[in-house]
């Protein structure tokens, strides 16, 4: 009576750490007293079912875990007692039974190597003893990250994680299985047939999450570029100036905006505009030294963010600059107006920096009796 009270208290112990998996990655739908009712209820119909079924198949006491494949029948009043989807449930039930199979498993594999009237009580006290260990920090990667996945993951990569999941909870009956009743032969080679199985799971598993971060970074690197010359846009310039802002580090900031641009639109049309822009955008990265730091903020307006130090080399490169590429394509090149604020002397915010360069800008095109 004594063994078969503390055989019990091994499967009570890993119910016990599984419907608590479960409620913690769940919402309930029922009140708590009910849901604890309810999983007691079920637990002792369960169990009651199950005992009498493999105690009359004879595959029951001698440690090797097939009971655990009947957790799947708390899938019913899971399903009842939260708001979650059957694959959500599905995913965290056999995510938990991994963990728990495999702390059973090491529990009982280490009791059969001592005497076999003390099986029982050293599988309990070391199933204990390992959850005393590690099943905060096992319920911490649940509720931190593995749920984390289940919420921010595409669909497909979702159905690559729960056939993973249940593949590897199979997989951990199957091993404790052969190694507890020394299964040979074809046994093996079905563990193996599911190891590979598994292998070519997490491969799958591993595309479709390197896939979708390239598709996010290739999203965010175009929403940070303007999409007709490849510059950085507003957004990544106010990035920029935030990131320089917070270091502290002077540079200045060099407004430029085109000559007569509305012309340019009005008498050849917006594509050769377009075009107009295009091949300003690539003097401006062969007069600076690649695109880097350039930025169009607007339809003619662009910004360069600068070393303080070279500020006036810069600014008399401007000066001379003979616009190569336009007089390459033969077209006339109207002009650009530009202005400068220094960061720290002339401002301390973007807004401020910006206004002010904007302002020296604008007296260019006045002083060259130019339109806005």
């Amino acid at each position: 009576m004594g063994r078969f009270i503390l055989q019990m208290l091994v499967v009570i112990e890993m119910i016990c750490i599984n419907t608590l998996t479960t409620e913690k990655c769940c919402t309930l739908k029922k009140s708590k007293p009910l849901t604890a009712a309810v999983l007691i209820l079920w637990s002792f119909l369960v169990i009651f079912s199950v005992l009498l079924l493999i105690q009359a198949l004879g595959i029951y006491g001698n440690g090797n875990g097939l009971f655990v494949l009947f957790g799947f029948l708390y899938l019913i009043p899971f399903t009842w007692l939260f708001e979650e989807s059957l694959d959500h449930i599905l995913t965290v039930v056999c995510t938990s039974w991994i963990y728990t199979m495999f702390c059973f498993s090491i529990s009982v594999n280490f009791a059969k190597m001592f005497d076999e009237a003390y099986f029982e009580i050293i599988a309990l006290t070391l199933q204990s003893l390992i959850y005393l260990i590690t099943v905060r920090r096992f319920w911490r990667l649940v509720q931190d990250k593995f749920l984390y996945i289940l919420h921010h993951t595409s669909a497909e990569t979702y159905r690559s994680l729960r056939s993973l999941s249940i593949s590897w909870f199979l997989t951990a009956v199957m091993v404790n299985f052969s190694l507890v009743m020394q299964a040979g032969g074809v046994f093996n080679f079905l563990i193996m047939i599911i190891l590979l199985v598994n292998s070519y799971r997490t491969y799958i598993l591993l595309y479709d999450t390197v896939r979708n971060y390239e598709t996010v970074g290739s999203l965010q690197k175009l929403a940070m570029r303007d999409a007709l010359t490849e510059l950085g846009n507003r957004n990544s310039l106010l990035i920029e100036l935030d990131r320089r802002l917070h270091e502290e580090s002077a540079f200045f900031l060099l407004f430029m905006d085109l000559d007569r641009f509305k012309e340019i639109n009005d008498t050849y049309g917006h594509l050769q505009g377009d075009q107009y822009l295009k091949l300003f955008s690539e003097e401006l990265s062969r007069l600076f030294g690649g695109s880097e730091n350039i930025y169009r903020i607007s339809g003619d307006e662009f910004i360069y963010l600068g070393q303080l130090s070279d500020k006036t080399e810069i600014l008399e490169r401007l000066a001379v600059y003979e616009w190569p590429l336009f007089k390459k394509r033969k077209l006339k090149f109207l002009g650009v107006s530009y202005g400068c604020a220094d960061y720290p002397q002339d401002a301390c915010r973007y807004e401020e920096l910006l206004n002010k360069a904007d302002a020296q800008m604008y007296a260019m095109k006045e002083s060259r009796q130019i339109e806005r």
